[in-house]
C-alpha cells in the first residue's frame, strides 16, 4: 500500500510541475516534439528515481525544478545518451511550442540558443519568478552570487541580440 502511496504522490507532483517542465524543456531543446518528449522522460525517470516518501513537501517543487534543470544540463552534455521512454501526449507539446510563439517569449528562446547551460537554467527560473532564495538553493550557490550571475545573463542577452539578426 505503502508504494502505490508513493506512486499517487509521485504523479500527482508530476501534474503539478508539467508546465515548469515543459518549459524545461522548451529551454534545453530545439523545440522539437521529439526532443522535448525524450528531455520531458528523462526529467520524469530521474526525478522517479530521487523520489521517496522523505521529501520534504514544502520545497517539492525546488526539489524538481533542481532536478529538472540538472537532468536537462547533463542530456545537453551527453546529447547522444537520451532514449525515449513514454509517449507524449502530441496536443500538448504542440501547445508547450504554441504558447512560445508571442514574440518576446520566441526572440529570448532564439537568443537562448547562444547560452550556456547555467544561463539557461538561470533565464528559465528568471522568467517562472522564481525567488532569489529558490534560485539559490537549485543552483547551490549563495543569493548574491545568483544576482550577479542574472545580471551577467542579461548583459550576454543584450550582446546576443545586438550581434543575432532575430
Amino acid at each position: 500500500m505503502k508504494r502505490q502511496n508513493d506512486i499517487e504522490a509521485f504523479n500527482r507532483t508530476v501534474e503539478e510541475c508539467r508546465g515548469i517542465l515543459f518549459k524545461i524543456c522548451l529551454m534545453f531543446t530545439h523545440r522539437e516534439t521529439d526532443d522535448i518528449r525524450d528531455l520531458y522522460q528523462d526529467i520524469v525517470c530521474k526525478l522517479w528515481e530521487g523520489w521517496s516518501s522523505s521529501i520534504d513537501r514544502r520545497a517539492v517543487s525546488s526539489w524538481v525544478y533542481r532536478v529538472a534543470l540538472h537532468t536537462a544540463i547533463d542530456q545537453q552534455r551527453h546529447r547522444s545518451l537520451s532514449v525515449p521512454l513514454v509517449r507524449l501526449d502530441e496536443s500538448q507539446c504542440e501547445l508547450l511550442i504554441h504558447e512560445a510563439e508571442d514574440e518576446m517569449v520566441s526572440k529570448l528562446y532564439a537568443m537562448a540558443v547562444h547560452l550556456d547551460s547555467n544561463e539557461k537554467a538561470l533565464l528559465r527560473m528568471y522568467l517562472d519568478k522564481v525567488k532569489l532564495r529558490d534560485m539559490a538553493l537549485i543552483l547551490g550557490i549563495s543569493q548574491d552570487a545568483v544576482k550577479k550571475r542574472i545580471q551577467r545573463m542579461k548583459e550576454h542577452l543584450i550582446q546576443i541580440s545586438k550581434e543575432v539578426e532575430l
